[in-house]
């Protein structure tokens, strides 16, 4: 392997930026998301839905276009120098700092945390490939035919919902809990054990539950959301937008549910037997319950009427301001200037 060539790559080098400059900008727009929050605690779980998946979008755009930037800033230099120089490559600076000296190793780095991360784009890209294809098969495998009255309300309230697309309710055995799959073609799978578990009035608000993640198109907002995740994997702040994202998913869709004349403590009663029941998690998919930690906010949110006060660790956010402070004043540093080119004379 060529190191040099590696270490001079424009891509690599591009790519290691946009790797750095992404925690920074990923953090601030989760303080902006974290500031509104507190600022407006009245806020309804639509709004905040809204505004974590607009943000999380922008950091993936703000990744994307400091890559791109960063491109075209290298490319422009060597055109610049080539010209005037007559050579492709930038002539070598000697630096008698060791401040600086620890900088430019840092920078020369970038290119082999750009590999690193490509590879591990690579599996997890596979293990993402690899979670579609199974929804798409289960989805399709082994379906029963649903009760005459279930697929009858789910037709008469997605006709209230002014829901244009077909919606198909089955019962699977491959499943544990309740999901809808698919967009141009919605299925609700219903889990065999639920037809047993589950009251008349549980079954109905849960296909309530699902029908409102259709009528919010929350299948292919939570796909592209899971790609975003999967690209910027690295970055923690992007990890807590996804959970705001989809807590307050699940949130917006109780909301709807209640609107009905089903009883919340009925309602969480179902909840929490599909959530006994899950042994696992179709990522792609999505279902009636989350995981338990979001259950048991869900549970107080639906019964009481009001969500729990959140509790904010100060500490965790003082350190994770140094350290983005830190990766700012790296990247200033590591940011290389505009050379000018060597005279012979």
């Amino acid at each position: 392997m060529d190191f040099a060539a590696l270490e001079h790559s424009v891509f690599l080098q591009a790519l290691g930026s946009a790797i750095l400059n992404s925690l920074w900008q990923a953090f601030i727009l989760w303080l902006l998301y974290e500031t509104i929050s507190v600022s407006y605690k009245n806020a309804s779980a639509r709004f905040k839905n809204n505004l974590s998946t607009i943000l999380l979008f922008f950091s993936f755009v703000l990744f994307l276009t400091g890559f791109v930037t960063k491109i075209i800033t290298h490319q422009t230099a060597i055109s610049i120098t080539t010209a005037t120089t007559g050579i492709a490559e930038l002539p070598v600076v000697h630096t008698a700092s060791a401040l600086q000296q620890f900088l430019a190793y840092a920078g020369s780095s970038l290119p082999y945390l750009s590999v690193a991360y490509i590879f591990l784009l690579f599996f997890l890209m596979t293990r993402l490939f690899t979670a579609y294809r199974y929804v798409y098969i289960i989805s399709n495998k082994r379906l029963l035919n649903p009760p005459i009255e279930l697929q009858a309300f789910a037709n008469k309230v997605s006709r209230q919902m002014k829901i244009t697309r077909k919606i198909s309710v089955w019962i699977s055995h491959y499943i544990d809990v309740p999901a809808t799959i698919g967009f141009i073609k919605p299925v609700i799978l219903i889990p065999f054990a639920s037809i047993n578990n589950l009251s008349g009035d549980q079954l109905e608000a849960i296909i309530l539950h699902e029908l409102s993640h259709i009528k919010r198109n929350d299948y292919i907002i939570n796909i592209v959301v899971a790609v975003i995740e999967t690209i910027l994997f690295f970055n923690p702040f992007v990890v807590l937008l996804s959970k705001v994202i989809k807590r307050e998913r699940e949130n917006c869709c109780d909301d709807f549910v209640l609107q009905y004349r089903y009883d919340p403590h009925s309602y969480a009663s179902a909840l929490l037997r599909l959530e006994q029941s899950r042994a696992t998690n179709l990522k792609l998919a999505v279902g009636a319950v989350s995981g338990k930690k979001q259950l048991l906010s869900r549970i107080k949110r639906i019964t009481n009427g009001h969500v729990a006060p959140r509790q904010f660790n100060y500490g965790q956010k003082l350190l994770a301001l140094l350290l983005v402070t830190a990766i700012i004043c790296s990247v200033a540093w590591l940011s290389p200037g505009e050379k000018k080119p060597v005279s012979n004379n």
